[in-house]
């Protein structure tokens, strides 16, 4: 009789959970601002990519950096990392060919962090593409 219980209650809450997920959102509030355009662009001019950044205003060097994590972080290896958290979390520590510069105003622009410049698209393809690393 338990089992029975069991497998109704179970299948009412995946049919509600199903018959949820299917509904239509009619209140017109859909979160999305449908006249947000994106402004990212990628860098033509290799000044953009010169370094380094700014120095942020009352920021002090050093430190320790601590994340709190529920489970261990996979990889601190640049090249392991495939996880949203780990790709967060590496800039914290690592250096990467191409970064986002953002202005402040919602404009971001691809650059050079490592590489002189965002790239070369090398067949016009987007998938060949050539990084010459800056000198030091």
């Amino acid at each position: 009789m338990r089992t029975r219980a069991a497998l109704a209650a179970g299948g009412a809450l995946a049919l509600v959970v199903g018959l949820s997920a299917c509904t239509e959102n009619t209140d017109g509030n859909s979160g999305i601002d449908p006249n947000r355009q994106s402004s990212g662009v990628i860098a033509t001019d290799p000044k953009d990519s010169l370094g380094p950044a700014p120095e942020v205003p009352g920021a002090v060097k050093g430190g320790t950096l601590t994340i709190l994590r529920e489970t261990k972080i996979s990889h601190l290896d640049p090249q392991r990392i495939y996880n949203f958290v780990g790709l967060n979390t590496a800039p914290l520590f690592a250096r990467f060919l191409t970064t986002w510069k953002d202005d402040g105003k919602g404009k971001v622009t691809l650059v050079g962090d490592l590489a002189e410049t965002p790239g070369v698209n090398v067949n016009n393809d987007c998938k060949v593409w050539e990084f010459k690393i800056k000198s030091g």
